[in-house]
């Protein structure tokens, strides 16, 4: 596990993460996802920093927004008037998560980087000149080179064609699969080593949620979504976990959502081992 962590760039306790037994079929989960498609992308948006209503998300899922903010005339009062960024980055969402199920349904999600170069492509297609590449394979790069990543400084710099974040992406993956069973614990390490690594110039943290959601759906686990209520938590954990490198609180704060996703909040449904303290 010490050799697992080194490669990835982070620690946790393996023996303290929630085991959560995957019952379901993926075909239910799938079902069951798809049934509250709204909710998932309203928590999605919140992640990326809009306040956008369910009802809106709805219209966005079933293609209707476009007739929603046509109804927008002079008359309606501007706050309520729908920001049209805001809703082509949800449509770009929207599309994500439902090619994601379709691979899952298809037996083709996996955490191959073509796999998460192609939903990133989607779910930042409003930035064409950074989604679906790593940094340094993007059209920024030549403005870019040798300045800080992101407020924590990722632990590569950028180079043209990104070849050593090629390289720790490959290695991170073979170690985390070889090391790894447990779908849960593999899909939060999975989130926590895109974090850690910063892979993409924008939008690691939805990315990696939908690259989470899959390992978990892929597995015939529930997937998770992190609700308004948990937001404010969310962004301090993952802060701290950026600047301490340690993940103990990420993988607590994500068994919370999973728990309240999967069974309702129900304590101890289908858990055992010990809750991180």
């Amino acid at each position: 596990m010490r050799q697992l962590q080194r490669v990835l760039g982070f620690q946790w306790r393996h023996e303290l993460v929630p085991d959560f037994e995957g019952t379901d079929s993926p075909e239910y989960v799938l079902s069951k996802m798809g049934k509250k498609s709204a909710h998932f992308l309203r928590d999605h948006m919140a992640i990326s920093g809009y306040t956008i209503s369910l009802s809106v998300c709805r219209d966005i899922v079933d293609s209707k927004i476009h007739a929603r903010m046509a109804a927008d005339g002079a008359d309606t009062p501007v706050k309520e008037r729908l920001n049209t960024v805001m809703v082509t980055e949800a449509q770009n969402a929207a599309r994500t998560y439902q090619w994601l199920r379709s691979m899952v349904q298809n037996g083709q999600f996996s955490t191959l980087r073509a796999v998460c170069i192609d939903l990133h492509g989607i779910l930042a297609a409003h930035i064409p000149s950074v989604a679906g590449c790593f940094r340094g394979e993007d059209e920024e790069i030549e403005a870019l080179t040798g300045l800080p990543n992101s407020e924590y400084c990722a632990l590569i710099p950028d180079e043209i064609g990104a070849p050593r974040l090629n390289r720790v992406y490959v290695d991170g993956m073979r170690a985390l699969q070889e090391s790894v069973s447990d779908p849960f614990e593999l899909a939060v390490a999975y989130f926590l080593f895109i974090q850690r690594q910063q892979f993409f110039r924008i939008l690691n943290v939805e990315i990696g949620l939908v690259m989470l959601n899959g390992i978990l759906l892929n597995a015939g686990f529930p997937a998770l979504r992190v609700p308004a209520s948990l937001q404010d938590k969310f962004d301090k954990k993952l802060h701290g976990f950026h600047m301490s490198q340690q993940g103990d609180e990420m993988f607590n704060l994500l068994a919370e959502c999973y728990q309240e996703e999967a069974y309702n909040g129900i304590p101890d449904a289908k858990l055992s081992g010990h809750q991180l303290q």
